[in-house]
């Protein structure tokens, strides 16, 4: 079983065992032509939604088209999805929103987000947009909806059999 103090395994890469070498990468703002990816440790949360670390996040300074040439070589992990949408989806514009797991090819230390970097650090590229939003969405959720007292529901779920009409047969 997959503890919640384990790596996120979002059920696409249920079976990477190397996921803590990646790092978690979302795209946060946009100005003119230059994203701004915040880089951040792996996190924890098992297959739940991610839980991150409170240390090592920082933000970069990408050129758009740089970046956007280095990701057409990105995996997109969803299943079952024929080859030409995963074509289209490789070449889709990246946006801000956008998550991906990227394997550095160097070490990576916080850099200044006011000077432009290369996209030369970026391994191994997995696209986990969708499934970091449905995990967000889901997160979002459950803070907004807290936990129902049992004795509440009880008494909710006896009130609704009560005005339940019999059946006649």
């Amino acid at each position: 079983m997959v503890s919640e103090d384990s790596p996120w395994q979002p059920a696409s890469l249920q079976d990477r065992e190397d996921l803590e070498e990646f790092a978690y990468v979302i795209v946060e703002e946009e100005i003119d032509e230059t994203l701004g990816p915040v880089v951040a440790e792996w996190p924890d949360g098992g297959r739940g939604a991610p839980r991150f670390h409170d240390k090592g996040e920082f933000e970069l300074a990408v050129d758009r088209e740089e970046m956007q040439r280095h990701l057409t070589d990105r995996q997109m992990p969803q299943a079952e999805v024929p080859d030409a949408v995963l074509e289209e989806l490789r070449q889709r514009e990246i946006r801000v929103g956008d998550v991906f797991a990227i394997k550095p090819v160097e070490p990576l230390a916080s850099e200044d987000p006011d000077q432009v970097q290369t996209a030369e650090w970026m391994g191994e590229t997995l696209d986990l947009t969708a499934e970091a939003r449905e995990a967000a969405r889901a997160k979002t959720y459950e803070a907004l909806t807290p936990p129902l007292d049992p004795e509440v529901a009880e008494q909710l779920i006896a009130a609704d059999r009560a005005t339940e009409p019999e059946e006649t047969t």
